[in-house]
Parts: C-alpha cells; sequence; structure tokens
C-alpha cells in the first residue's frame, strides 16, 4: 500500500509497471484548502471521486478522509459532506465503512 502524498494515484502510477502488487491509500481533506465552504464541498467531492476513478492501472483505497470546512460548517452541512462523501467514495474507490 502506497499513501499518495496528496499527489493522486494517476501522478504515482506512470512510475510503476501494471504488474506490481501495488494499492494506493488516498486521504481527501477539504478544511486544508483555503476559504472551503460547506455548500461548495459537495460537488468538489463529487469530481474528485470521478478522477480517483480514471484510475484504472491500481486499486485506490480512501483511507481517511473529513468533514471540516473553513466556513458555514453546521451540523446539517457536515452530515450532508458525510453522506455526500460515503456515497462517492463508496462508488468510485475502495472504502472500507
Amino acid at each position: 500500500m502506497f499513501q499518495d502524498c496528496f499527489e493522486g494515484a494517476s501522478f504515482w502510477s506512470p512510475f510503476y509497471s501494471p504488474s506490481e502488487n501495488l494499492v494506493f491509500d488516498s486521504h481527501v481533506y477539504y478544511l486544508a484548502a483555503a476559504g472551503t465552504y460547506a455548500n461548495y464541498v459537495n460537488p468538489a467531492v463529487c469530481g474528485q471521486a470521478a478522477y480517483i476513478a480514471a484510475e484504472k492501472k491500481f486499486p485506490v483505497f480512501i483511507g481517511e478522509w473529513s468533514l471540516q470546512t473553513m466556513y458555514n460548517n453546521t451540523f446539517a452541512a457536515r452530515e450532508t459532506t458525510f453522506e455526500t462523501q460515503r456515497y462517492a467514495w463508496q462508488s468510485y474507490a475502495i472504502f472500507i465503512s
């Protein structure tokens, strides 16, 4: 298992042949992005999930993810972000709940 260092599996996969016994571990945090509003995170989650799914050479695990955003981080917004991420990671990557 290779932690992708926030670069994404598509950054690292060209360095390895398809015959390698390798999976990527990706950590997804939106709280570190400058000016992140809770109401704008969910479309970004779906976009990032589709981007992660584009990596076909190796499996990608979503090892960690968070609900925190910089602004409008209400309980209701966190709940929506939770449900969106749970759906996205289950649909597009390997996710263990």
